[in-house]
């Protein structure tokens, strides 16, 4: 987690952080809530849909 910024060094706390990763490994999407905050899963799928169209072309 501390790569991708996620941890809070000064609370000790993983924030809330979720990433979408291409096959090379950049990222492409990321999304942060709060921590008692639900995370919006249609933007991710959308976002899924949208690198696996890029990806193959469909």
């Amino acid at each position: 987690m501390p790569a991708y910024g996620a941890f809070s060094v000064r609370t000790k706390i993983a924030n809330r952080w979720s990433f979408l990763i291409d096959k090379e490994g950049v990222i492409r999407y990321t999304q942060h809530t709060g921590l008692n905050e639900p995370r919006d899963v249609e933007e991710m799928k959308a976002e899924v849909e949208k690198l696996y169209q890029e990806q193959t072309g469909q």
